[in-house]
């Protein structure tokens, strides 16, 4: 998202130091940029209200406020008054997003299959690439593709409970609020586990789904990387952190996927098997 522009594209009564919009890269597609369109225009038709918080604002409380809908990007701001020869003024000190109170509440970055890392063994900067998934290490691995068969379940804190609530109520139509009760759907988190996958079993090979091999549960990726082979054509892509998987088989009695997902660097896993949701 863009918060500023050069200068001139402002009102001119605007100061250097104030916000008076906020603009989605998403706005700007089909804009021609030799038709010299105005910013300010941009803001009168498609700008969106700008969010500030205080920089003391207790995460918990921002992701309360985040789950309003309003928005999902907001401004920090705090009270400048280091210099005693003018009055103090609000001054924006950075930029949260939903995203970044996703990462503090379940304690893990999220990181998105096109961002470039660093490698904690020599903190060379390093671009992942995608992993070739190999059909006769499949095979010699369908056996082990149920999460409960090769993994203990990971205890969920209750940040994580509301983080999970928040997502599936909002992102899943099955778990909408016309469809699905708040309390059923925070007793289906906690009765379903999180699953940690170690670098040391995805060096291993590890398998969530394979095509063509019956499936029972969803899965929902919340940290680390998956990769997923679909199609005939056998395309492959990565997949980052709240992904859903195979959310057809929480209503299909049988259901079959149509891809192959491996996971391709440490992650968790949050599961939701079919039996759990007729159970709740």
């Amino acid at each position: 998202a863009a918060a500023g522009a050069a200068a001139g594209a402002w009102p001119s009564t605007a100061r250097s130091d104030e916000l008076v919009g906020l603009l989605s890269a998403k706005d700007l597609i089909l804009i021609d940029p030799e038709d010299g369109v105005p910013i300010g225009t941009m803001l009168e038709y498609c700008g969106r209200a700008v969010v500030t918080v205080w920089f003391d604002t207790p995460v918990a409380q921002l992701f309360r406020d985040f789950k309003r809908g309003q928005s999902h990007i907001a401004m920090v701001q705090r009270v400048n008054d280091a210099d005693e020869s003018r009055d103090p003024f609000y001054e924006i000190v950075g930029i949260v997003t939903l995203e970044d109170v996703l990462e503090e509440l379940i304690g893990a970055e999220i990181v998105d299959e096109s961002d470039v890392v660093a490698d904690s063994g020599n903190k060379a900067l390093q671009q992942r690439t995608p992993q070739r998934i190999e059909f006769f290490e499949m095979l010699q691995r369908r056996d082990g593709l149920a999460l409960g068969r090769a993994l203990g379940p990971a205890a969920k804190t209750a940040d994580e409970v509301r983080a999970l609530v928040s997502y599936l109520s909002t992102n899943v139509s099955l778990f909408r609020p016309a469809a699905f009760s708040g309390a059923a759907l925070r007793r289906l988190v906690q009765r379903c586990p999180i699953y940690t996958v170690s670098a040391q079993q995805v060096a291993h090979g590890h398998y969530i789904y394979v095509r063509g091999v019956p499936a029972s549960c969803c899965c929902l990726l919340l940290h680390g990387r998956v990769q997923v082979c679909a199609g005939n054509e056998g395309l492959v892509s990565d997949i980052g952190p709240w992904t859903l998987l195979a959310a057809n088989a929480l209503t299909e009695e049988r259901h079959v996927p149509d891809f192959t997902a491996r996971v391709a660097a440490a992650a968790r896993i949050f599961t939701i098997p079919r039996a759990e949701l007729l159970a709740v």
